[in-house]
Formats: structure tokens, C-alpha cells, sequence
């Protein structure tokens, strides 16, 4: 009864862009049909879809049976850009809680990564991109993170002529941790896997392998660097790398990615404001202090902007962990001191009343507990002038003061 209904119908002359077909009265309004909306005034005397022939192009891509959808994708009896009811159902799971969805077959293989049944929808030369909601297809394969799709669709020329802008689109999948996508896109030549949007640089902090670092995906981190045009040793507005990122937070595993697939001289400083060792050092992060030493790449006794080096800022924070961390480097001079002040590592321990720290430095043998600083005063002298019981018991246990 529903095809002798359908084959009854007359032609349909469109002339503006009408949101719905009127059916035939004697039509079963019960079954479950596919409704036919034409939305393109380049259309005209189209003849109504077969409905059957439609549900099943709809049915192969919800069952993922690609080899039937593109075979129906060439039946001159169906509307490929026609508006079909999808059940609630039959929606991608984050899609179910809006109902039913009245959508065409681009954009429901696009929701369900059906990469092939696109590339034959696309090689159609009546498929209407245009279409209403035919522009979201490549959002929704994007928030599904259906790769596969989403190459698939940007490929199409019309689609990369209101759809060029992938560098943006690399940041958001990278913030989104949508790996699939982060991954072919990073390789698309016409992506700037490196760009930075100065206007929305507090959203996005930097670059696309600045974010990931950030946020410690080191799966996106390893994506990234699969891309020979990655600059590892690029720079944000406030010179953070990163390697840099990844040591503030003491993401291990973002620095063992970074450590493993960049060379050395792109991980290396280019200045003394923000280095590796004296991030870690600061917040207290051994284990990523661990890995950078184990490398042999960084100097442990570099001095930042201020002239501290990783152990001076360790003593600073009172990192005890830093600060025996550093101490087993066979590299570290435990003299070193600061320029201005020249005041050495113990004599900041002993100042700031950290008698752990001032324990520690004592028990090395390099020590030179008679260093005076740039006033002529031992570090004993300063413990002494800050009445600090605690430091000044470490000094005496380690029969400082009687030598002094």
C-alpha cells in the first residue's frame, strides 16, 4: 500500500527551499518512512525519493555495512541529500538524549566514522554539501574523533573552500584530546602544526604540542612529534617551552616522550629565563629532575636569570628531595654561588632556617663551609646571626663550629 502511494505521487517543483514535503492523504502516516526535503533551489521536478530504498542506505550506515551503502549511494532511486528520520537508538550515545534526528546520509555516516560511504557520497555530482546540516558533518566526525571521516570530508574542494582554517582546528582537537583527528591532521601539509593564536593564547596557551604538553597527554605529545615540522623549541609570548610545560606540572611520562623523539640542541635553553632543571627544581618534580640529568644534555649548574642555579632554587623552596637529588650528581659543584650576593648554597640554607638542607650540604665532602659571601660572612655567620637553634645544632653536629 505504501509503494502503489508512492508511485502515485506526482513530480515536486521547487522553487524556493521548503522545510517539509506534504504526503498524500492516502499515505499510512504509521509506517516509518523517510522524509523527502528538498533545501536546494538549484533543484527542480525532482522526483519523490523511493522511501524504501532510502531506509536502507540510512539501515547500511547504522550497521556499518559500507560495502551496501556505497552500492546504494549510485541508486538513481534515492535522494542522497534527503533528511531521513534516525531513532534515538540508532544515534552515536552522546546524541540519544535530544531524540529522534532528522538527518542526511553525509551527516549520519559522518557520526559513525563511515569513511567509505562519504568518499562515494562526495564523488556524487548531485551531493548537495549545502544542505541544512550538511556543514555539520565534518564538526560532528571532529567531536566524535572519527579521523577516517574527518580526512575524508575536508578532502572535498567546496568543503576546503569555507573549511581552510586546520590550524585552528589542531589546537582544539589537541585540547579536546582527540587523538585520532591530532593525528592526521598534524600530518596534512597545509596545516601550520607550529601556529599560535595570539588572541586566544590564555585558552590555548601556545602551540598544539605547547597545550599537550600542558595538559600532560603524552599520546598527543608522541602524535605531534611524528611530524617532522614540529618545533620542539618553540617559544610562547612568555618564553615557555614544552619540555618546560611538562617539568612545571612533573609530567614524567610528556618528558620521557620529549626526552626519546627530539634531539638535544632543540630541548636545550636558549636563555636564562626559564630552564628545564630550574622548573623542576622549583616545584619540587625529582622525577622529571631525574630524567633530564640522566641525559647528560643539561648543565646542573646553569644559572637562571638571577643567577641560581637548579640548586640554589631547590634551597630556595625547600626541595630537600630536589636537593639530595642533585647532590648525587657527579657534576654538581655545591660552591657555586650567586653573582651578586655571592652567597653559596649553604649560605642561603643556613639564612632561610632549612637545617635539613644545611645537614645535607654538610655531609658533602666538597663542602667550603668557610666561603665568605660578598659581606666577608661564613655561612656559619649567617646561621648564627638567624638564631636558628635547628641549623645551628647541624652545624655543630657536623663539628663546624668547634673548627671555626
Amino acid at each position: 500500500m505504501v509503494l502503489d502511494a508512492i508511485k502515485a505521487r506526482p513530480l515536486v517543483t521547487v522553487c524556493e527551499t521548503p522545510q517539509h514535503t506534504t504526503f498524500p492523504d492516502n499515505v499510512d502516516n504509521s509506517t516509518p518512512m523517510v522524509g523527502w526535503a528538498p533545501h536546494s533551489p538549484r533543484t527542480v521536478n525532482v522526483p519523490v525519493a523511493n522511501e524504501a530504498s532510502s531506509r536502507r542506505l540510512l539501515d547500511a550506515i547504522r550497521d556499518g555495512d559500507e560495502d551496501l551503502g556505497c552500492r546504494l549511494v549510485h541508486d538513481s532511486s534515492i535522494d542522497i541529500n534527503a533528511e531521513g528520520n534516525i531513532p534515538a537508538v540508532d544515534l552515536p550515545s552522546d546524541e540519544r538524549q535530544w531524540g529522534p534526528q532528522q538527518w542526511t546520509p553525509l551527516l549520519y555516516a559522518a557520526s559513525l566514522n563511515r569513511s567509505k560511504i562519504i568518499t562515494s557520497l562526495l564523488a556524487c555530482p548531485h551531493i548537495d554539501i549545502y544542505r541544512y546540516r550538511g556543514r555539520d558533518a565534518i564538526f560532528r566526525a571532529a567531536r566524535f574523533d572519527h579521523a577516517e571521516a574527518y580526512m575524508a570530508l575536508s578532502s572535498h574542494p567546496e568543503i576546503q573552500h569555507w573549511y581552510p582554517d586546520f590550524n585552528h582546528e589542531l589546537l582544539h582537537f589537541t585540547l579536546d584530546g582527540k587523538k585520532n583527528c591530532v593525528r592526521v591532521l598534524a600530518q596534512h601539509p597545509i596545516t601550520d602544526v607550529n601556529f599560535i593564536d595570539t588572541e586566544l593564547e590564555e585558552l590555548f596557551i601556545g602551540s598544539a604540542l605547547h597545550v599537550a604538553c600542558n595538559k600532560g597527554d603524552a599520546d598527543i605529545v608522541r602524535l605531534l612529534l611524528a611530524c617532522d615540522r614540529v618545533d620542539v623549541a618553540k617559544q610562547t609570548r612568555y618564553g615557555m617551552t614544552g619540555l618546560q610545560f611538562a617539568c612545571l606540572h612533573g609530567f614524567e611520562d610528556v618528558v620521557r616522550v620529549l626526552l626519546e623523539l627530539s634531539p638535544p640542541e632543540k630541548l636545550l635553553p636558549t636563555d636564562h629565563d626559564k630552564q628545564a632543571l630550574h622548573v623542576a627544581a622549583i616545584q619540587g618534580h625529582v622525577g622529571v629532575l631525574q630524567l633530564l640529568l640522566a641525559t647528560g644534555w643539561f648543565d646542573v649548574n646553569a644559572t637562571n636569570w638571577q643567577g641560581l642555579t637548579p640548586l640554589h632554587c631547590a634551597i630556595t623552596n625547600n626541595r630537600l628531595d630536589v636537593v639530595l637529588a642533585l647532590l648525587e650528581s657527579n657534576e654538581i659543584d655545591v660552591n657555586r654561588f650567586q653573582e651578586k650576593t655571592k652567597q653559596t648554597a649553604l649560605h642561603m640554607a643556613s639564612i632561610q632556617g632549612h637545617a635539613n638542607i644545611v645537614q645535607a650540604l654538610l655531609g658533602c665532602k666538597a663542602i667550603d663551609v668557610a666561603f665568605p659571601d660578598r659581606e666577608g660572612k661564613t655561612a656559619l655567620d649567617s646561621a648564627i646571626n638567624g638564631t636558628n637553634c635547628e641549623v645551628l645544632a647541624a652545624f655543630e653536629a657536623a663539628e663546624v663550629v668547634k673548627s671555626q
